[in-house]
């Protein structure tokens, strides 16, 4: 079975809080259903008995189901702008979820730098503080996706920093 370190950094990225997403990979792995994201291939449609009969394979209607259900879930909890790049080629959970592996886990210098240059270039600018707090909190939420988490005193300091003169007194 195949190990990932993916669910720490797909989930950090596309949901919403990573002690949420921690739990809800618990409760993946305590209904059955983590080995939808870590095994590729399907149970047989069919088995043969002990004459080589064919007969209906009990798993596969129950594989089945829970994989639709752990896919629509998926589908449903990635960001728009995410899931425009798994829709097209995924039928199942483990497609969805290497989809997002292959072009979500590569951590290149680039991004890296990219994302500490907007971290430390946020500005509040003209914008409203509501749309600055929101443009911040995303950058940090994108921290752990880089292996690159800050301490919550750093990001204060450089949110204070970002607002600006206006906002000296605060």
């Amino acid at each position: 079975m195949r190990k990932s370190v993916l669910p720490f950094i797909i989930f950090s990225r596309v949901f919403h809080g990573i002690r949420a997403n921690t739990r809800k990979l618990k409760n993946l792995c305590s209904l059955g259903l983590y080995q939808h994201l870590s095994i590729s291939e399907k149970p047989a449609e069919e088995l043969a008995d002990e004459e080589g009969n064919k007969i209906p394979n009990p798993h596969y209607h129950l594989w089945i189901t829970n994989d639709g259900l752990l896919t629509s879930w998926l589908l449903r909890t990635i960001k728009e702008d995410i899931l425009s790049m798994v829709i097209d080629e995924a039928d199942t959970a483990y497609e969805v979820w290497t989809s997002l592996e292959q072009q979500l886990l590569p951590v290149t210098v680039e991004k890296k730098d990219n994302l500490k240059k907007k971290l430390i270039g946020i500005k509040k600018g003209s914008r409203s503080i509501d749309e600055y707090l929101k443009d911040f909190k995303y950058t940090c939420d994108n921290l752990p996706a880089i292996k690159k988490p800050s301490f919550d005193l750093d990001k204060v300091f450089q949110f204070a920093r970002g607002l600006g003169n206006q906002y000296m007194n605060f």
